[in-house]
């Protein structure tokens, strides 16, 4: 890696950390206005009672840090792990979202989760240009075909 593309990196990682430092004290002002907050279930164990009242939503200063530290590199495979990252998050999301408005934790159920999470994968392998490679160790490569990660995306 060359000294310039540290540095760049080196930026771009510390822009990130400032904004999810400056997002998240922004979401811990506005967040309990909005009494989103996290409700451990009924049956969980003592130890995980003391979560309830937290705040949630948190992950979206995670995702403005990861937006602005990946918004100049114009490369494929980041724009679709992007779009693989921002799907997901879209998925918690509206899940908490359900659990927050319904004062319960019964967001999403199960499968639906599981169903809109496959197809945010599926839609990030369509993108991520094909490759059967898995993985590279010096000349040692191992070799999987590129329908099987699709199958196993869906």
């Amino acid at each position: 890696m060359s000294t310039a593309a540290f540095t760049d990196l080196a930026w771009q990682v510390l822009a990130g950390f400032a904004v999810a430092f400056v997002v998240g004290w922004l979401l811990l002002q506005v967040l309990p206005r909005y009494a989103l907050r996290q409700t451990a279930y009924e049956d969980a164990p003592e130890s995980h009672r003391g979560k309830s009242g937290t705040p949630t939503m948190g992950g979206i200063a995670i995702l403005a840090a990861i937006a602005l530290s990946t918004f100049f590199i114009h490369d494929a495979r980041v724009q679709a792990l992007m779009i693989l990252v921002f799907g997901c998050a879209l998925v918690g999301l509206i899940d908490d979202l359900i659990g927050a408005r319904t004062g319960s934790n019964s967001g999403l159920r199960a499968r639906t989760k599981l169903l809109a999470t496959a197809l945010v994968a599926a839609t990030f392998m369509r993108m991520v240009p094909g490759n059967d490679a898995l993985f590279h160790a010096g000349a040692f490569t191992l070799l999987v075909p590129y329908w099987l990660w699709l199958v196993l995306g869906i």
